[in-house]
């Protein structure tokens, strides 16, 4: 008999947890969040004299109050300079999109620090960018916010990973 409370003692206290993270993930106002992804860039050639590139982005990772999440966006045009030592963003701003597992999204506008990233010469590249959270869908209709992102890449396999931090408003 004892083992019967005790296992119901352990899914109640389970499912109270539940409902606890649930319900500050729904509340409304405003919320800090910080989170970390690891991701592939993926380059299309738009020009090839000179090169210009197309890069698409998919990250996975977790952000405070969502959870498991995944993010998707597209620099629109990317090119080399001073030899190779330097890329070159023509269009620092580009809108992004951050799905929490449900499909809930969180849609945002970003814009790089800088439109000139260094190279290192084993094709390491780092870069901050800014995020004004525009909108959302589900219960993040209506969201809006600020975080920055700083990143580390390797243009040469197309891995990288960012830290995000910031703050959320739900509506």
């Amino acid at each position: 008999m004892k083992q019967i409370w005790t296992r119901s003692g352990i899914c109640v206290a389970v499912f109270a947890v539940f409902l606890g993270t649930a319900a500050l993930s729904q509340a409304k106002g405003t919320k800090s969040i910080n989170g970390t992804f690891s991701g592939q860039a993926t380059v299309t050639p738009i020009s090839l004299q000179p090169p210009v590139f197309r890069q698409n982005n998919v990250a996975t990772g977790t952000i405070s109050h969502l959870g498991r999440v995944t993010a998707e966006w597209t620099v629109r045009e990317v090119s080399f300079a001073s030899q190779g030592t330097q890329l070159v963003i023509a269009q620092p701003d580009w809108i992004g999109v951050i799905k929490a597992q449900n499909g809930d999204q969180i849609i945002g506008a970003y814009t790089f620090r800088s439109s000139t990233l260094p190279i290192s010469p084993d094709g390491e590249v780092q870069f901050i960018a800014d995020l004004n959270i525009t909108g959302g869908t589900g219960r993040f209709a209506g969201a809006t916010g600020q975080a920055v992102s700083i990143g580390r890449g390797n243009i040469w396999t197309g891995r990288f990973t960012l830290d995000l931090t910031g703050s959320i408003t739900l509506r």
